[in-house]
């Protein structure tokens, strides 16, 4: 299991992958995919979640879209 900030974050607020994904009208498996790094999440998603977890782009994002590793 590849750990991500974005996952990491989740794991630390008490949230399952699916509340997120339903919250924010999201596949669970797409949402999945992108916190694990194995998709790149396109500019809308990225500024939806760095909203949703109250935070920037770029602590959750490379540059180019990539979930960072933690």
């Amino acid at each position: 299991m590849k750990l991500t900030r974005l996952k990491l974050l989740r794991l630390r607020r008490g949230l399952t992958c699916a509340e997120v994904a339903r919250k924010l009208g999201y596949q669970r498996t797409y949402l999945s995919a992108i916190e694990n790094g194995s998709v790149r999440a396109g500019e809308a998603l990225r500024k939806t979640l760095a909203h949703f977890f109250a935070c920037g782009e770029h602590e959750l994002f490379d540059e180019s879209g990539y979930a960072r590793p933690e």
